[in-house]
């Protein structure tokens, strides 16, 4: 028969080994959900950055237009539409008209972007707007609700 000292009790210790496991187990657990959350993220800042910068660069490219055409050769060979820009057009005359489709997007880091410039007021006496928007799906999300967007907004006047 085996004695126990004072205070001591049968089974005592692997009940604490067993709630310490527990304890590390819960503390892992929120670790593990932190970093998660942080690299989901870090994702979605680096898409948004680069969706920014294409958004940019469509803008430039009509700013560019404006610059070397003048303002109201720009004015005249846009029409108030919505164009599509897969890559940057090297002049006015080769914006693509039209949404874009599966076949215009803008591959970078594994994750598709879709670059579309709306173009208001080519016609009339006021400014031309053109709104840059990039879309794309953010593969990171286990179950995506949509695309995102990133727009930027252009007012061009006569100066």
């Amino acid at each position: 028969m085996i004695k126990y000292s004072a205070g001591q009790q049968p089974g005592q210790t692997i009940i604490e080994v067993i709630i310490a496991t527990g304890v590390v187990v819960l503390v892992m657990t929120a670790i593990m959900a932190g970093l998660t959350l942080s690299l989901k993220n870090t994702a979605q800042a680096k898409y948004k950055a680069l969706a920014s910068k294409l958004a940019q660069e469509g803008i430039e490219a009509f700013r560019r237009e404006r610059d070397l055409l003048g303002f109201e050769s720009f004015r005249a060979g846009l029409a108030s539409q919505t164009y599509c820009l897969p890559s940057i057009p090297s002049q006015l005359s080769q914006f693509g008209a039209g949404t874009c489709g599966d076949a215009d997007g803008i591959t970078m880091t594994g994750v598709t972007f879709f670059r579309q410039a709306e173009v208001v007021g080519a016609t009339d006496n006021d400014p031309v707007v053109v709104e840059v928007s990039v879309t794309w799906l953010d593969p990171t999300a286990a179950n995506p609700t949509g695309f995102h967007e990133s727009i930027v907004t252009q007012e061009f006047q006569g100066w």
